[in-house]
């Protein structure tokens, strides 16, 4: 999963506001398990082979000619009011600050209530205690356009015939030139890695890539690292400050979390009765 979204932390006391009206306290602490070890044994044993299936799923990715031309060409949409969760250790005043990864699924929501605590303790699943886990609801302000599948690949294909897409390339290992002729090989074998670390903010090319998705009147867009592997439809709000609000801010339980856990499965590839 990607590193950003994995990374927000608080600061200890601060409090930060919803609206004028309405204050979250952020409170730096420890949600202890109810439940016996036996029943924690089991939510450990389903992330295990939960992340063991997404490993095996995403190492048989293809990103080849025949994948590029199965993908969709139509415009994706969130509507406005929809609601919108991420869950993140801590929380303070920056949390809209910019890229946002969030999930709109209810199914997706509850699997990274599973993963993400588990990630933040270095894989440890089913334990008795987590840190400051918390989920954050949002509501979009207005309706959210995505692009399609093609044009996310062909964007970053583009790209890579620039000064900025050539440094790129540079830094992760290509020694070669890239040009009209050979853009769409080279960035069908790179857009794998690009997704891998498109949540770091702090390297350029995602802000160029991110910055052009914007500017073809977008203003979200499908997470392909995570889509289809760890979670369904997750996306990445492009101006968050903007697009949404918040409205509520809780603190995750362990047993909640451990609940989650062991229902991942069923959650992430089982058919459910209920309604995403």
């Amino acid at each position: 999963m990607t590193e950003q979204t994995l990374a927000h932390y608080g600061v200890k006391g601060m409090r930060w506001g919803v609206r004028k009206d309405q204050h979250r306290p952020y409170g730096d602490k420890v949600t202890v398990a109810t439940e016996g070890s036996i029943r924690r044994a089991k939510a450990k044993v389903q992330m295990v082979r939960y992340m063991t299936k997404g490993v095996r799923e995403k190492n048989k990715r293809k990103f080849d000619e025949e994948w590029y031309d199965s993908l969709s060409t139509g415009r994706e949409y969130i509507a406005k009011n929809q609601t919108l969760k991420r869950v993140v250790k801590g929380v303070d005043e920056r949390i809209l600050e910019g890229r946002l990864y969030v999930s709109h699924l209810k199914s997706d929501s509850e699997m990274y209530i599973a993963a993400i605590p588990g990630v933040q303790k270095f894989g440890k699943y089913g334990t008795k205690d987590y840190h400051s886990v918390y989920q954050v609801s949002m509501e979009a302000k207005r309706g959210l356009t995505m692009p399609s599948p093609k044009t996310r690949v062909d964007t970053f294909i583009n790209l890579l015939d620039t000064q900025n897409g050539r440094d790129w390339l540079k830094d992760n290992g290509y020694k070669g030139e890239i040009d009209e002729l050979n853009k769409k090989e080279v960035g069908l074998k790179y857009y794998d890695r690009f997704n891998k670390y498109a949540g770091n903010q702090s390297v350029k090319f995602n802000d160029v890539y991110f910055d052009n998705i914007r500017k073809q009147g977008y203003n979200a867009l499908t997470d392909d690292n995570d889509a289809g592997i760890w979670s369904k439809k997750p996306v990445i709000l492009l101006s968050p400050k903007r697009d949404v609000r918040i409205t509520e801010v809780r603190q995750l339980s362990a047993d909640e979390i451990n609940a989650a856990q062991k229902d991942v499965l069923k959650l992430r590839y089982g058919s459910s009765t209920k309604k995403e």
